[in-house]
């Protein structure tokens, strides 16, 4: 029994049916052409402290490039990383670049 969600009530669909409509979904995936070992990294930018700087437009300058591959990877400068946490916030209102800092409590 299957909810016919129309009608609001159950109706009956045949095992055939439900074949049918499996053999349609699976039609649609090549399993042949699920590994495409010919797929390129993507890009990976290492900018300088000058470029660094006015992050966003950087971000700009890079972007034709990066939209070919629909992502990218930003190494930023080690002078503009935190040496205890490797990582940068963006703060949302204000759009500047600050560093992460987590601090770890006992339980």
């Amino acid at each position: 029994m299957k909810l016919n969600k129309r009608i609001g009530q159950a109706s009956k669909v045949s095992d055939n049916e439900v074949e049918q409509v499996l053999k349609q979904v699976t039609a649609r995936w090549r399993p042949e052409e699920a590994c495409r070992p010919d797929i390129e990294d993507v890009p990976v930018f290492y900018p300088t402290d000058e470029e660094f700087e006015d992050t966003l437009k950087y971000i700009a300058s890079i972007r034709p490039r990066a939209e070919q591959y629909g992502i990218c990877r930003i190494v930023p400068p080690s002078s503009k990383m935190n040496k205890e946490c490797d990582t940068i916030l963006v703060n949302e209102e204000s759009y500047l670049w600050h560093h992460s800092a987590y601090e770890l409590q006992c339980l």
